[in-house]
């Protein structure tokens, strides 16, 4: 359980997507499938344990193109349950399904987005090197993360150091020249989790899973961290990154991203 270890949420299906799961679009030169780049990408960074949280829609297709194991490292599948509700409780949840299965903190990652080997590799060495480290939010330029349509983003305040709150708003080009600078911060579900957060995390889930039961809302990693640092006092510090990510959300956005990769392979 001591190993370097991501946990990647895929679980989800987008109805901007065509209700199709999106890390499994073919993006990379040999036709990888989005999720395959991004766990090589974490291989390559020096991650020995990789965690799939999946969905029962998503964990049969998941492990026919992927396996059960990558470049000799296993891949743990975690199935999100839903219970009586057609629809997911959210990010929040997802992260709670793995929670059993982690040790020293670990790094949380979007399926559909590619942070780079880079930026992944910093993460590693940080919680190699740095033991201390409980939590750790990375914050990336709003005019990294966006395409044309809108998307959901978490804006971050920052003080002294640390994250003072996350907001999560809808943004696109459009709204981004009319509203922000584009040099907001803002989280792309990129964290590492320490055991203090995942044990409210727990507390928050189970409670907000026995109010909302019987509706259709969700909760995400981004409101509890936000709540955590909020009723907590939690000093949590982060890291900037000014990297292009990444990002698909509609079938169409997957031809964009494999140039992107085919570029930097020449």
């Amino acid at each position: 359980m001591n190993e370097p270890t991501c946990i990647y949420l895929a679980a989800g299906l987008s109805s901007r997507f065509g209700g199709e799961i999106k890390c499994l679009a073919k993006v990379g030169k040999n036709e990888e499938s989005f999720l395959e780049v991004s766990m090589n990408q974490a291989i390559d960074a020096g991650f020995k344990r990789i965690i799939i949280i999946v969905s029962k829609e998503t964990e049969e297709p998941i492990k026919q193109e992927l396996g059960t194991s990558k470049r000799d490292i296993p891949l743990i599948y975690q199935l999100q349950e839903r219970f009586s509700r057609k629809k997911p409780f959210g990010t929040a949840h997802a992260l709670l399904s793995g929670k059993e299965m982690l040790g020293e903190p670990a790094l949380v990652l979007n399926s559909d987005d590619l942070y780079g080997r880079n930026l992944l590799e910093q993460l590693r060495k940080k919680m190699d090197v740095e033991k201390q480290i409980e939590n750790l939010i990375v914050a990336h330029l709003l005019k990294n993360v966006i395409n044309e349509r809108k998307v959901n983003r978490g804006i971050i305040q920052v003080e002294g150091g640390y994250v003072k709150s996350i907001e999560g708003i809808s943004v696109s080009v459009q709204s981004l020249k009319e509203l922000y600078s584009g040099e907001e911060l803002v989280s792309m579900n990129l964290f590492i989790v320490g055991r203090n957060f995942l044990n409210f995390l727990e507390k928050e889930v189970k409670e907000f899973i026995e109010k909302e039961k019987d509706s259709e809302k969700e909760m995400s990693i981004v409101q509890v961290l936000n709540k955590f640092i909020q009723d907590k006092e939690a000093k949590i510090p982060f890291i900037i990154s000014k990297d292009r990510v990444m990002i698909i959300t509609y079938p169409e956005d997957a031809e964009g991203v494999r140039m992107q990769l085919l570029s930097y392979l020449l």
